[in-house]
């Protein structure tokens, strides 16, 4: 996947976090490339200034107003540019036995973001 050896990819791709700015996966400067070892999470390997140009636009404001109409004018051009077509809605699901771990957090960032905080509660789980 990060060398772009495919025609399509059925995948599963996560923002990291639940804020708004998808320049980790749509900015121009995180596609895979020999030259970075390919790594970037730009898998879908678009590259769009005007993309690149939102995206850095979101990352910088600091106001909530203001950044919430660049991100909505980065969501136009992205779907604009069609860089992938979902198929299917990610499903966040987890089951765990309450009694027995704890420190298990479901976010929007999903369930495993803070896995090195679970523990067992009876010893043995």
């Amino acid at each position: 996947m990060p060398k772009g050896t495919f025609q399509a990819a059925i995948l599963g791709n996560a923002p990291p976090t639940s804020d708004p700015d998808l320049c980790g996966q749509f900015c121009s400067r995180n596609i895979p490339t020999e030259a970075n070892g390919y790594k970037g999470n730009d898998t879908s390997r678009i590259s769009s200034r005007a993309l690149d140009d939102a995206w850095d636009a979101v990352a910088k404001e600091l106001d909530d107003a203001k950044r919430l109409q660049l991100v909505g004018q980065g969501q136009q051009i992205l779907s604009d540019e069609v860089p992938a077509l979902p198929i299917s809605p990610v499903l966040d699901i987890i089951v765990y036995n309450s009694a027995k771990v704890s420190g298990v957090k479901v976010t929007p960032n999903g369930a495993f973001y803070n896995l090195s905080e679970w523990y067992c509660r009876t010893g043995k789980c």
